[in-house]
């Protein structure tokens, strides 16, 4: 009997054509929502006069003036002072890192696709490989190439062994 063939939409596989189908429905609703997120948000502050363009940041002698109460606060040593510093420079670092993508966020997507699609381009020369003798022996190790003699010279040969250990009051 001939095993049955495989479903095909466009010579594309029957499953691989409907989560490419489910795929474009979730970014078009995503971006949907998106686009309609963004432009009723901006109606609304449009109507209450609500100006997002201008951010309260803390000004530097704000933050020194943090750093040096706790310090002068607490007897505290140089892991402590370094701590204190370094999460000031990342809390500011972030800030900026946040206020960046949410002032521009049609250019952040577009940043982050391109940068996934070329991290995933490498997917296109992907093959799996299930013979055995290619996953075990390197091709210019002594075994392969003596093997791969035999097999031009003589019949190929597949030795097949099977161990099966079992209780001696096994019943299955």
């Amino acid at each position: 009997k001939l095993p049955a063939s495989r479903c095909k939409i466009f010579s594309i596989d029957c499953y691989d054509f409907g989560f490419a189908i489910a795929y474009a429905l979730f970014v078009v609703i995503f971006g949907s929502y998106t686009i309609f997120f963004l432009g009723y948000s901006r109606l609304k502050a449009e109507k209450n006069n609500i100006d997002g363009s201008k951010v309260r940041t803390v000004s530097d002698d704000d933050l020194q003036s943090q750093i040096s109460g706790y310090l002068k606060n607490k007897q505290s040593g140089y892991c402590a002072s370094f701590s204190v510093k370094m999460e000031i420079i990342l809390d500011r670092t972030f800030f900026q890192l946040g206020y960046l993508c949410a002032s521009h966020p049609f250019i952040t997507m577009i940043v982050a696709f391109i940068i996934s699609g070329g991290l995933c381009a490498g997917i296109a020369w992907f093959t799996v490989t299930i013979d055995p003798v290619k996953l075990w022996s390197a091709p210019d190790s002594r075994a392969r190439l003596e093997k791969d003699y035999f097999d031009s010279h003589f019949v190929p040969f597949y030795r097949i062994q099977q161990l099966i250990i079992s209780r001696p009051d096994n019943k299955s």
